[in-house]
């Protein structure tokens, strides 16, 4: 209903002038494969012709590479509006320059590149402070101006709200601005490293930086899908944060966060009140666990005198005496100002002095929403989305507001869309919280900077991959993946180069319900991945025995999404990463 009538209003409202060919032409004689948007929870894979250069400074890519992003779920599910029938999906990936127009310069055919996900003109005021993803030349949305009172960039294989631009879940796919939005990837660099640059590796950099992380912080991340855990390797191996607690409701990610990064984790289906919980993570001393009960403010739901039962809380501390070191006056890793949420008072009921620990509630300095505005916990935001009385909901938000401390900082790089209702402004007003709006990261601006660190070995972007699957599959990945069982998938096709040792091979996937994430699988690290020689290399045609319409709709029944379809679930498939 939210997608006929966002469609309508574009219809009435019409479009902004740029200079964008957003459709762009395409082929008479040739055609691909590509995943197509049939309606909510409907994908189809369908032969569409081959785009050819539109304008000057295009370039055709020829796919070795793409995946499916959390943010794509939200086209999948139809929580994202201004969708039509036959748009082609996905935003991220990889490939070879197959053609380019006469005003490309920074590429040449037969390159190795890397396609950013958002289109910019890399000529407006925004382009030229490197802000690309505010490009006021690709978005020729009325409806978003409306809504938000201005445009953002475009962005491939999205809504008709961010132009609309054909995907590149397909065997090719046009670059726009080629000179702006193309990524020549180093020789050194593998391909399952180099499709990350795409989108989640420079975002969730992003999202750490935006959010003002400094060494030293204490950090919470809602969220532990893919962006989630490369948010954590940011802050645990890049920017040094001093702890890092990950809350999430999927066991096995985050027992592999955990097991990783050593980070803590909460499971807010175990632990109902997140809040509380961070608070008294946060406000232990040496990692003993602490009473609430001399706490005049106890949280409700935690037993008085018990402390509450978090993933990955730290043992207690044997023989350590209060006044050793300077440490144990202000908690580990942390700067003395932020006391660790405890204080030493005199007690003199009884005349003697003694000393006891009061409980001060704890806090993060930093939070980050690495989630999305479709997911709800309470009955209240069930019924009001249902209803259409709210797009996104304020839970997660209003969580971070009261976890965060006084002057600290949120950060949203988690898709929010429209309106939201309860919103705890007084929180941010009075604790005189930051709030930021990460906004679409401008990843661009971050390529050099990823890349430094991955080739370097600070940072590995293949620990987020599960599986890997053929571009025919696609329609059955999206359910997995929103099903919560894969992680990142690479996608290849008949131009992929042979995976990565080390890294998930291809593998049939079929629908299985018991099919859960391999909390046991541990990817190389970058240092030791060492990528093919061959580029597009032909690893043989899928698209044999594929339909030309091959589909995935809401039924329950088993999925035959290919004849050569197996019977392990997704799990079982892969082979171990190590």
């Amino acid at each position: 209903m939210m997608n006929a009538a966002a469609n309508l209003a574009e219809r009435v409202l019409g479009h902004t002038n740029t200079d964008c060919k957003t459709e762009g032409e395409v082929s008479a004689t040739e055609s691909m494969l590509a995943c197509t948007w049939q309606g909510k929870s409907k994908l189809e894979m369908r032969e569409v012709p081959r785009p050819t250069i539109t304008d000057d400074e295009d370039a055709i890519i020829r796919t070795t590479g793409s995946t499916v992003c959390g943010s794509d779920l939200h086209l999948f599910k139809g929580d994202m509006v201004s969708m039509k029938t036959n748009d082609i999906m996905g935003h991220e990936c990889m490939g070879i320059v197959e053609d380019i127009g006469p005003a490309v310069t920074t590429v040449k055919k037969g390159d190795r590149v890397v396609l950013a996900f958002n289109v910019a003109c890399g000529k407006c005021e925004y382009c030229n402070k490197q802000l690309y993803t505010a490009c006021d030349n690709t978005n020729n949305s009325r409806v978003m101006e409306k809504l938000y009172g201005h445009k953002t960039a475009g962005i491939l294989g999205y809504s008709h709200m961010l132009a609309g631009y054909p995907g590149c879940q397909a065997e090719y796919v046009r670059a726009l601005y080629a000179n702006t939005n193309l990524l020549k990837v180093p020789d050194q660099m593998t391909d399952e490293q180099a499709l990350l640059l795409a989108d989640i590796v420079p975002t969730s950099y992003h999202a750490v930086s935006d959010t003002g992380v400094q060494e030293g912080d204490v950090v919470g991340v809602w969220g532990c899908g893919p962006i989630g855990m490369l948010v954590v390797q940011w802050l645990v191996n890049v920017f040094k944060a001093s702890r890092v607690i990950v809350i999430d409701s999927v066991q096995d990610r985050l027992d592999l966060v955990k097991e990783r990064f050593d980070v803590e984790t909460i499971n807010f289906e175990k632990t109902k009140n997140v809040v509380a919980a961070i608070q008294e993570l946060t406000a232990k001393d040496q990692g003993e666990r602490l009473s609430v009960a001399s706490s005049p403010n106890a949280p409700e739901d935690i037993d008085i005198g018990k402390s509450v039962d978090i993933e990955g809380s730290k043992p207690e501390v044997e023989g350590e005496k209060e006044g050793e070191g300077e440490e144990s006056k202000t908690g580990a890793g942390l700067k003395s100002s932020d006391s660790k949420g405890l204080r030493s008072s005199e007690s003199k009921g009884d005349g003697k002095g003694e000393k006891k620990t009061e409980y001060i509630n704890g806090g993060l300095d930093r939070a980050i929403d690495c989630g999305a505005f479709r997911y709800t916990k309470g009955i209240m935001h069930k019924l009001e989305r249902a209803l259409a009385f709210e797009t996104d909901s304020s839970e997660v938000i209003n969580e971070m507001i009261r976890a965060t401390k006084k002057f600290g900082t949120i950060g949203l790089i988690a898709d929010y869309v429209g309106y939201c209702n309860h919103l705890l402004i007084g929180g941010i007003m009075e604790k005189g919280i930051r709030m930021v709006g990460c906004g679409q990261a401008p990843i661009q601006r971050y390529w050099t900077t990823c890349i430094e660190h991955i080739m370097s070995g600070r940072f590995d972007p293949t620990v987020v991959y599960s599986h890997r699957a053929s571009l025919e599959q696609t329609p059955l990945v999206y359910k997995l993946f929103d099903n919560k069982q894969m992680w990142k998938v690479f996608l290849e096709t008949k131009a992929s180069n042979p995976p990565t040792p080390g890294l998930p091979t291809l593998r049939v996937l079929s629908e299985s319900k018991s099919a859960k994430v391999d909390a046991t699988a541990k990817p190389s690290s970058s240092k030791s991945l060492k990528p093919s020689k061959s580029h597009g290399a032909d690893t043989g045609d899928h698209k044999k025995n594929i339909k030309k319409a091959h589909t995935i709709g809401t039924t329950k029944k088993k999925s035959k999404s290919s004849a050569n379809d197996g019977t392990a679930s997704p799990a079982t498939e892969q082979e171990p990463n190590n």
